[in-house]
């Protein structure tokens, strides 16, 4: 027979239950569409992190759906059939160009971490003027972070030779062969090629790349007509995705369970230590809303990508495309993390 005691603590357990079930039948259910969900890459960690916890305090379901790639996303949350996009800002550009009313609520990583791995002969920058470079297209992130860079270390940028490769996979097998003296790769392609080539030289480091040719990574993308008739739904989510990026910055520990969940086996510890040390700086743990740097990579669209839709009556600003007031409000919430890249400089 149960004591009085344990009765009632039966009864606390049961309700506690009870509200547990009734809290997620009733929470809000969202779709967030990315092209690297099937399988997941590192570089989403941001919002896989809030899947562990941030959204369901919120009181929000997110349901993942793969695309076929960013302008799919695009289209998804135009159809209704998504309510929320991972995409790059150039995907955004493009469709704000053709009339796409969507907007830019919070960005998970501000920066897109990279390296630039080189032969091993290659030690400074100024030793690749006459040498030959990889990138996948000239236009790509492969060839602009690192154009941005060169310029930035004094390097005469017209004497350095492009090749096209199309691919990582190519890029890693040029360098190999000595084609290629130097490339930029992204952090989940650095690491991979950094197993099968550990004689390559890190030229540039993700953080060195981060201050002074910084780029855009993963930004989160609501249509104007879903925020303005969801605003709480939209605030609560981008509250939680800067959530889960503090618990990822602050505790390497929840970075690892995170990227082991989602990506089994993938990387061993030196990997993950290599990928958190790029990582960690980009995080959006006040929002990622560095409109200075994401006017910077807007205005490569502009004059680089697609000088022709960059004549357009839509936008011609970075301010255009991107909404402050969730992360803005956010921000009043829950304080600016101090000590961050990602410093909020935009509210001041």
């Amino acid at each position: 027979m149960l004591s009085r005691k344990s009765a009632w603590l039966s009864v606390i357990l049961v309700l506690a239950d009870m509200g547990l079930a009734q809290a997620q039948q009733n929470a809000a259910k969202v779709t967030l569409v990315s092209s690297s969900v099937n399988p997941p890459s590192v570089s989403n960690v941001y919002y896989l992190g809030a899947m562990e916890g941030a959204f369901a305090r919120h009181n929000i379901e997110v349901r993942l759906q793969q695309s076929s790639g960013s302008p799919s996303s695009v289209a998804a949350i135009i159809s209704g059939k998504a309510q929320f996009a991972s995409i790059n800002l150039n995907t955004l550009a493009n469709a704000a160009a053709e009339g796409v009313k969507a907007k830019i609520v919070v960005a998970g990583n501000f920066d897109f971490p990279g390296l630039i791995l080189s032969r091993p002969e290659i030690t400074t920058a100024k030793m690749l003027e006459g040498k030959t470079m990889a990138s996948s297209a000239l236009g790509s992130i492969e060839y602009t972070v690192a154009r941005a860079w060169l310029v930035n270390q004094g390097v005469d940028f017209g004497k350095i030779n492009w090749v096209s490769t199309r691919q990582s996979t190519v890029t890693v097998q040029a360098l190999m062969s000595d084609r290629a003296a130097a490339a930029w790769f992204n952090m989940a392609s650095a690491v991979i090629a950094l197993a099968k080539a550990p004689t390559l030289h890190i030229l540039a480091s993700a953080e060195s790349l981060a201050k002074t040719a910084p780029s855009t990574g993963g930004i989160i993308v609501v249509t104007d007509r879903f925020a303005q008739q969801n605003p709480e739904l939209t605030q609560h989510f981008v509250e939680a995705i800067i959530e889960g990026n503090r618990l990822l910055y602050n505790d390497k520990a929840v970075f690892d369970e995170t990227v082991e969940k989602w990506m089994p086996g993938v990387y061993n510890a030196e990997q993950k230590q290599l990928l958190y040390d790029a990582y960690r700086p980009s995080w959006g743990v006040n929002g990622g809303l560095n409109l200075k740097v994401m006017g910077e990579v807007l205005a490569g669209w502009k004059n680089d990508i697609n000088p022709e839709r960059a004549r357009n009556p839509n936008f011609s600003k970075i301010d255009d495309l991107v909404d402050t007031r969730f992360v803005r409000a956010a921000l009043a919430k829950l304080g600016v993390q101090e000590g961050a890249l990602d410093d909020a400089a935009w509210m001041r």
